[in-house]
């Protein structure tokens, strides 16, 4: 994944080596590296899925990352130290803290499950201070820094693991698809599910632009969601196999 700073002056690159990189834009020279696996016992051979830097701390600029090993990693920009570690289950409640402590151990007694694979990790404006979690899992978390679970966005209505999110541009809604392509959408604010589009993996990776279907994708699965910056619209696209390369889905 690739993450410009607000300034527009660096850009942040993550690999399959589990480190995130930041890069001057100037001079296209690595700055700085963060990795959590020093401090943290997070794996170094657990991919990066998202990063994002967040500025609006008083301790001064963060970076956010989201492994694939089932963490969430906040480094301090400035020193390059991995200053907390957040790591979910996939059947959290509200109120509870994914913080974990210097011995590896989760600070919440409310769930005894294991963590997945984080898909996604989204910063808001609004609430200040808090991110979405997406875990491989049926349940979504918005999170604030200290690693407390704020809300919880579950669709009750059908089972499914969410496999790719976004938020939209507004912070209004947070989009998460399942695996089978059920395209759910909650409401940030109040966390309810709003409504569903149970097509949605099906046309977005099965149906060419002359209308025709793709019948050897058995289980298409979205890899990733983009959200229009400025307008309602939300584009779509997978790496399952048989999928053509490069086709990119725009919904309305």
């Amino acid at each position: 994944c690739l993450q410009f700073s607000p300034d527009g002056s660096h850009i942040l690159t993550s690999s399959q080596d589990g480190k995130c990189r930041e890069f001057g834009l100037r001079t296209a020279k690595m700055l700085k590296e963060f990795s959590g696996s020093s401090t943290t016992g997070a794996q170094d051979d657990s991919y990066i899925n998202s990063c994002f830097y967040y500025v609006q701390s008083a301790q001064g600029p963060r970076v956010v990352t989201a492994l694939a090993d089932g963490s969430v990693q906040i480094f301090d920009h400035g020193s390059g130290d991995c200053i907390k570690l957040l790591r979910p289950s996939v059947s959290e409640k509200e109120g509870s803290s994914i913080a974990v402590d210097n011995q590896g151990a989760a600070s919440s007694a409310v769930s005894n499950s294991t963590s997945a694979a984080i898909v996604g990790v989204m910063k808001l404006n609004t609430p200040s201070k808090t991110m979405i979690v997406v875990p491989r899992g049926p349940r979504a978390y918005l999170v604030n820094m200290q690693g407390f679970i704020l809300r919880v966005f579950e669709d009750k209505t059908a089972t499914g693991m969410f496999c790719a999110a976004s938020v939209s541009s507004s912070n209004l809604w947070l989009y998460a698809v399942k695996e089978e392509g059920t395209l759910c959408i909650f409401d940030i604010s109040s966390g309810k599910l709003e409504g569903s589009i149970p097509d949605f993996g099906a046309e977005s990776t099965k149906k060419f632009k002359d209308g025709t279907h793709n019948s050897s994708l058995s289980s298409p699965e979205i890899s990733s969601l983009i959200p229009h910056p400025s307008q309602h619209q939300l584009a779509a696209f997978s790496n399952s196999k048989g999928q053509k390369k490069g086709q990119l889905v725009v919904w309305k």
